[in-house]
C-alpha cells in the first residue's frame, strides 16, 4: 500500500493531521502530563492530638492544605481568591495559630462553634480580591444572612435628624423661657 501521506503530515488516531495540529496535540499532552505530575507530588499530612494540630504540607496548594483540615477536623472554608499558592512547611500548635501562619499571606476570619470551624478567606494582604467566590468545600456551611449595603453618604445628610439641624430656627420647635 502506497504511502499517502502529504510530506509535513503525520497520522493520528487513524486520520491525517496536520504538522501545526499535531503540535497542538502533543503541547496538550505534555501540559495534561505536568499538571498530573504535580498534583502526584504534593503531600499533605495531618496529626491531631487533642488541641494541637501538625500539618506537614511538601509541595501542596493551600486549598490541598484546607482540604486536609476539613477531613481531618470539623474545618469548613470558602474563598474569595484562588488559594493555589504551593507550600513546603511544617505547622503545629493550635488550630488558630497553624491556620495564622498558613494564611498569612491572606485576610481571613474564623468563626468557631459547636458544629466546628468555619474559615473564610476574604482576599490577598494586598488587596488584591477575585471577582467570584470559590465553591465552599467540605460540609456546607449555613447560608449567612445577607446585610444590606450601607447607605450612601447622601442619604446620610438627608436623614430626619439632619434634615432638623440644619433647619432655620423657624422650623424647630421653640425652646423654653430662660428666666
Amino acid at each position: 500500500m502506497p504511502d499517502r501521506t502529504i510530506p509535513g503530515q503525520s497520522i493520528a488516531g487513524g486520520r491525517v493531521c496536520r504538522g501545526a495540529e499535531a503540535i497542538g496535540i502533543a503541547a496538550f499532552v505534555l501540559v495534561l502530563l505536568a499538571l498530573i505530575s504535580a498534583r502526584a507530588r504534593a503531600e499533605v499530612q495531618v496529626q491531631r492530638d487533642g488541641e494541637t494540630v501538625r500539618i506537614e504540607l511538601r509541595e501542596a496548594s493551600i486549598a490541598q492544605a484546607l482540604d486536609a483540615l476539613g477531613a481531618t477536623i470539623k474545618l469548613r472554608y470558602r474563598s474569595t481568591v484562588a488559594l493555589d499558592k504551593v507550600v513546603s512547611a511544617t505547622y503545629a500548635g493550635p488550630l488558630n495559630e497553624v491556620l495564622r501562619r498558613l494564611l498569612r499571606d491572606y485576610n481571613y476570619w474564623i468563626r468557631s462553634g459547636s458544629d466546628g470551624v468555619e474559615l473564610a478567606v476574604i482576599g490577598l494582604q494586598h488587596g488584591e480580591r477575585a471577582s467570584a467566590p470559590a465553591p465552599v468545600t467540605a460540609a456546607p456551611a449555613k447560608a449567612a444572612a445577607a446585610r444590606p449595603p450601607p447607605p450612601p453618604p447622601t442619604a446620610r445628610r438627608n436623614s430626619l435628624t439632619s434634615q432638623w439641624r440644619s433647619a432655620g430656627p423657624e422650623l424647630r420647635a421653640p425652646s423654653a423661657p430662660r428666666r
